[in-house]
């Protein structure tokens, strides 16, 4: 996935003639390509290849899920570094010396 950035621009005529302005310039993120909402509460994870941001429903991960991921590799990395990684769990058994 290319990171793409969204421009919109104000064309203004004026007594010089014409003039552009760069009125909002605006990161895409995940692979749905939406800007990013400081009021949306939606989950995201970030991919440990390419750096990318992803909203977890768009990628089918929930928040839950993300916390047993050690290294995620979204979907077009999938391809070349392999799937995501697991977390390792580590149990212990006690034994009891008294036996």
């Amino acid at each position: 996935m290319d990171l793409q950035v969204s421009t919109e621009m104000s064309i203004t005529l004026g007594e010089d003639g014409v003039s552009m302005e760069v009125v909002a310039e605006e990161q895409l993120y995940c692979v749905c390509q939406t800007p990013w909402d400081a009021n949306n509460r939606r989950f995201m994870i970030h991919c440990d290849h390419c750096q990318n941001w992803f909203h977890g429903d768009c990628v089918d991960i929930t928040e839950k899920e993300s916390q047993w991921i050690d290294s995620y590799s979204c979907p077009r990395c999938e391809k070349f570094a392999g799937p995501s990684k697991c977390k390792i769990l580590r149990t212990y058994t006690v034994y009891n010396k008294e036996r």
